[in-house]
């Protein structure tokens, strides 16, 4: 985690033991499906034992910039359920979630990481290349079945 951190110039991100209800409000924000933004914000919410980051913005009105949740098990780390508004992408608050998962004491409870993030991503997926991650299959979002329209 530490190339991850190393790759974050943006603002600190809070962490926490519970989502809070602007970070789930995040997946039903524009340009995202409603069913599949609210099955990922219950699951999210349902989880047992994971740290929730969120960077909210700096001018200090509190609008939620970016969220995710890390999940810990047997020595690996999984990202999941990063989600950065529309406005500020490239800017660092999706960073900042990313990085400080590995912070505030988690560091020792994992030794690798893994993240869901989709092929037609290339900003994140640049984003994790710079800080050593290595593609290990490609995975896609909201593909429609074969031979529909």
């Amino acid at each position: 985690m530490s190339d991850l951190q190393a790759v974050h110039p943006g603002p600190a991100a809070d962490l926490a033991d519970a989502p809070n209800a602007q970070g789930m409000a995040m997946f039903l924000g524009a340009g995202l499906d409603p069913v599949d933004g609210v099955s990922r914000a219950g699951s999210l919410a349902r989880a047992t034992g994971p740290r929730y980051a969120s960077v909210c913005d700096i001018d200090e009105t509190g609008e939620m910039l970016a969220c995710g949740a890390a999940s810990f098990s047997h020595g690996w780390l999984g990202g999941h359920g990063m989600r950065t508004a529309v406005q500020p992408v490239g800017t660092g608050p999706g960073r900042a979630a990313a990085a400080h998962h590995g912070a505030g004491g988690d560091a020792p409870r994992h030794r690798a990481v893994f993240l869901q993030v989709d092929a037609h991503n290339a900003p994140v997926l640049a984003l994790y290349r710079r800080a050593g991650f290595q593609i290990a299959w490609p995975d896609a979002y909201w593909q429609l079945p074969a031979g529909t329209a």
